[in-house]
């Protein structure tokens, strides 16, 4: 496919059919599946509400291994990710500490290809992602916050302004992450957003995250006050459930 460096104000809808149609060109019957990752029909018009950037999902039969392919065409970024069908399954029964952006990624799709309606498979392995116990994800969320926190402190205690901010945010991000493992809840429009209508999380989340994540034009003080309160709240969150950080034996 011809790339092309023309711009547009929006993107045209008719692409994606077109990168489809290529792929089912390059690849015939190699080719079980091709959705649109991360981007659902709008819910009352049935319309596609594209990004700038594009990301296809193409399912391949077998263990071929097929490389990316990534280019600009009429103004989008496309990429194109060939996945065989056994690696996909096998992301989509995970519940990881990365579930989060992974059920978003996958869950949030549109379908442009599945004549043999390969996808249920797709639907059965969420199925069992959905049944995973959280503990272990849970742990790992968890000790991310744990790493920040630390290095939050050390970066204070230097009076690095530059990383103390960046470490606010990451707490932040990890913290939003791990709400969203807790009440098993993907973004579908937002990370930053969605979060907060999940029924689980602690007291005044939403201006902790948005003062940590320097949302709310926040003072370094202010940033790192709230990035260490938030990451204690979670971390009690996440005991509460039963899940051990600390341990005064080693063995």
């Amino acid at each position: 496919m011809e790339s092309s460096s023309a711009s547009r104000d929006e993107p045209d809808a008719a692409i994606p059919k077109r990168v489809c149609n290529q792929i089912i060109k390059e690849h015939g019957k190699k080719i079980l599946s091709v959705f649109l990752a991360g981007v659902r029909p709008d819910s009352i018009s049935g319309t596609l509400q594209l990004d700038p950037d594009l990301e296809f999902i193409s399912v391949i039969k077998g263990y071929e291994w097929i490389p990316k392919k990534q280019f600009v065409y009429e103004g989008v970024a496309v990429a194109i990710y060939y996945w065989p069908e056994s690696s996909l399954m096998s992301r989509a029964r995970e519940f990881d500490e990365d579930w989060p952006e992974w059920a978003s990624y996958l869950r949030v799709k549109t379908v442009l290809y599945d004549p043999r309606d390969w996808l249920k498979n797709l639907e059965k392995a969420f199925e069992e992602s959905d049944r995973t116990d959280l503990t272990d994800a849970l742990r790992e969320a968890a000790w991310k916050i744990v790493k920040w926190l630390f290095y939050l402190k050390r970066e204070s205690q230097r009076q690095n302004s530059i990383e103390m901010m960046n470490d606010c945010r990451s707490i932040a991000s990890a913290s939003v992450n791990l709400v969203y493992i807790l009440n098993r809840m993907y973004w579908v429009q937002s990370y930053w957003s969605d979060v907060f209508s999940c029924p689980v999380q602690p007291s005044d989340f939403r201006r902790l995250v948005e003062t940590a994540a320097g949302f709310a034009r926040p003072s370094d003080e202010e940033a790192v006050a709230a990035a260490e309160k938030l990451g204690r709240e979670m971390l009690e969150l996440v005991r509460s459930r039963g899940v051990v950080l600390e341990t005064s034996k080693l063995e």
